[in-house]
């Protein structure tokens, strides 16, 4: 048995007259147990936040994201294509054209954020499985659709089985605004709601609007333009792997983002809070030593102020020492009292 648990076990356990210092390893005992823990129930909870954020936003963020380095859109082209296909490891490529617009139905206008997608996108994410009314459909024959985000759909009063279309209004890139007629600086078209879908995360369900590529593209005003592509690889590969494949093919002019890096803003905090949460709590001998030293400091003040001085810090220590030395004192104090009462009487 090591030294450290037989002299755990000797001052737990001791039958000497000792008590106090049993009571006080029990006590210290159970304190640094009940914090430990409390310290992995919170961070046990934690892990379980990160991962349900994780599988919420996994069925809608695809698991690498090409962006350009400056600006918000590039030239969708068929060379920037075979560099990224060329990597073994991607099984699909899809083109997303970002924008804001405003979507009107009835009394309400809504701002939003419209997301062109080509045919590519089911395969890359899993928004068909968050569908929950309707169903995934962009465009036919006879016109454009669109999937709401749960809470942008409440908010425009709209549902996939209306039948009149919303307005969506666009800036042109580059008309001026003339004041005496707005509306030519903006561009019209009109979508049916076709489905909604809920990720449970606001950022999602309030702000999205995804329609087809073409009618972004048609809404702009330039039928070549993308603002990101979405990569889905293959099962068993590696993602950082193709990442870094990804970034050499490209060059210096795109990032590459993985799942972790989209959502970086909600994975930080969650680890800011980890840490702060593991650093109040994973040093209880460091608090239980702040307490024994207010004990200690509490026991030199009673001492000074009943006594008129104070043990010196190694016998405070030794509880048999400092008794003896707190009786030697108060029997010099009586002694002195005695003979200043004789000499009182002699006089």
């Amino acid at each position: 048995m090591k030294l450290a648990a037989r002299i755990a076990i000797r001052y737990l356990l001791s039958k000497k007259n000792h008590n106090a210092i049993n009571a006080i390893t029990l006590v210290a005992s159970c304190g640094i147990a009940i914090i430990t823990a409390a310290l992995i129930c919170m961070l046990s909870v934690y892990n379980g936040f990160e991962s349900l954020v994780d599988s919420l936003c996994s069925n809608f963020d695809p698991e690498l994201r090409i962006e350009p380095k400056y600006g918000k859109s590039f030239a969708d082209s068929h060379e920037l294509r075979d560099r990224i296909v060329s990597d073994p490891s991607v099984a699909d490529v899809c083109a997303v054209l970002e924008e804001t617009i405003l979507l009107s139905y009835g009394n309400h206008q809504i701002p939003a954020k419209m997301m062109g997608v080509d045919d590519a996108f089911v395969s890359t994410t899993s928004i068909d499985s968050i569908v929950v009314a309707g169903e995934y459909m962009l465009k036919d024959d006879v016109a454009d659709y669109c999937i709401l985000g749960g809470g942008l759909a409440s908010q425009l009063g709209a549902g996939s089985s209306f039948v009149r279309p919303i307005s969506a209004y666009c800036p042109k890139r580059s008309a001026k605004i003339d004041l005496s007629n707005p509306e030519e600086a903006f561009s019209e078209g009109l979508i049916y709601c076709s489905g909604i879908f809920l990720v449970n995360q606001a950022e999602y369900d309030d702000n999205i609007c995804i329609t087809s590529l073409d009618f972004a593209r048609a809404m702009l005003g330039d039928s070549s333009l993308v603002s990101a592509y979405l990569i889905r690889t293959k099962d068993g590969k590696s993602i950082e792997a193709a990442k870094h494949n990804i970034e050499a093919a490209l060059g210096e002019g795109f990032t590459v983002k993985t799942r972790y890096q989209q959502q970086e803003e909600s994975y930080r905090i969650m680890q800011i809070e980890k840490w702060i949460t593991f650093r109040q709590h994973s040093d209880p001998q460091h608090l239980c030593h702040r307490r024994t030293a207010g004990i200690g400091n509490r026991c030199r003040h009673r001492h000074r102020h009943r006594c008129g001085a104070v043990p010196d810090s190694g016998a405070l220590w030794n509880h048999r020492a400092w008794r003896q030395q707190q009786c030697l004192h108060h029997r010099r104090l009586s002694r002195g009292a005695a003979l200043d009462r004789c000499a009182m009487v002699g006089n």
